[in-house]
Formats: C-alpha cells, sequence, structure tokens
C-alpha cells in the first residue's frame, strides 16, 4: 500500500510537469512565435526592397551610358554639321576640339562658336563648350585644348555634378581660340 501512494505521487509530479510544458508549448506558440513569423516577413520584405534597388541602380546605370552615348552622337552630327560651313579655319578648330574630346574620353554637348573677331594680325573665335565626363578626363581634356595650337585660352569653366551613379560631371566652358587670319 504504501508503494501504491509513492507511485501516485510519482505521477501526480509527472503529471504536473508534463502540464507546466504544455502550458509553455502553448504561450510559446501563440505569444512569442506570431514575433518571430512577423520578423522573418519583414527580412523578407527588406530582401525584396534591396533586390529592387539594385536593379533600379543598374537601370539608372545603363540609362546612363546611352545617354552618354546619344550625346556622343549628337556632338559628332554638330561637328559634321558645322563642317559644312565654308570657314576652313572653323572647320579645323571643331576638328581640334571632337578629337581633343575623343582623346580624353569627354562627350561634348553642345559647341556654339561666336562671331569672329578681327584684331591687328589675328582672328579671336569666341566658343561655348558644354560637356560631361568624369574629373579626371574633364581635367586630362582641358590640359590638351590649353597645349594645342592654334593657342586656346579658357576663360570660363563651370562644372556641377550630372550623375552621381556614374560619377559623371557637367561643364559649361567659354574659351577664346586665337589664329591668324588666312591669306587668299
Amino acid at each position: 500500500m504504501i508503494d501504491y501512494f509513492k507511485n501516485i505521487r510519482k505521477s501526480k509530479w509527472r503529471m504536473m510537469t508534463a502540464g507546466g510544458l504544455l502550458l509553455y508549448l502553448i504561450v510559446l506558440l501563440t505569444n512569442i512565435l506570431p514575433g518571430f513569423v512577423e520578423t522573418g516577413r519583414m527580412c523578407s520584405t527588406i530582401y525584396k526592397q534591396n533586390r529592387k534597388l539594385k536593379q533600379t541602380l543598374i537601370l539608372e546605370e545603363s540609362m546612363d551610358a546611352i545617354r552618354i552615348e546619344q550625346d556622343r552622337l549628337k556632338s559628332q552630327l554638330q561637328t559634321f554639321v558645322l563642317n559644312q560651313h565654308q570657314d576652313t579655319q572653323l572647320s579645323m578648330i571643331v576638328d581640334l576640339i571632337s578629337k581633343t574630346a575623343n582623346e580624353a574620353k569627354i562627350t561634348v554637348e553642345s559647341m556654339q562658336p561666336g562671331a569672329i573677331e578681327k584684331q591687328r594680325g589675328h582672328l579671336e573665335l569666341p566658343m561655348s563648350l558644354s560637356v560631361s565626363g568624369t574629373y579626371h578626363d574633364l581635367g586630362k581634356f582641358v590640359n590638351q585644348l590649353e597645349m594645342t595650337s592654334p593657342v586656346i585660352k579658357i576663360v570660363q569653366f563651370d562644372v556641377a555634378a550630372k550623375s552621381i551613379v556614374s560619377n559623371t560631371l557637367h561643364a559649361n566652358i567659354r574659351l577664346i581660340v586665337y589664329y591668324l587670319e588666312q591669306v587668299s
């Protein structure tokens, strides 16, 4: 009989322990796990948003590359139109600037020559350029321009960021080209 009471007492403890564990599992399943599920959903959403952001950045870089190529083609077309001008000196200067820009990997967006001014013994051709490229390419372009013949003097140089993604800068340049008048 004593063994019977000992077995009942052990069974009570086992049942209470099992009940406590069951209660713990119910609390865990109803209160804590939904928080983990929500955290998992948020992590999944953040991952998807990061993927979309990366895809957007890749598309922006592609669009920048397309714009650069489009600008390069526009400058070639403008060079072609200017080359049709009767003044061979102007044509030579436009070719020189275009060649220098291509060597420096610069995109010439626009090139607008002003009115030629006759001075004593020489001519002065003011020009406005709108170009884009990286910081180092712009520096290389300006350096090569100032080293050319005919003499080119840069009067104004304004720089602004064009694209942060591709590190592209936009510059408006005013310059004066000095050259000798051709004698016919």
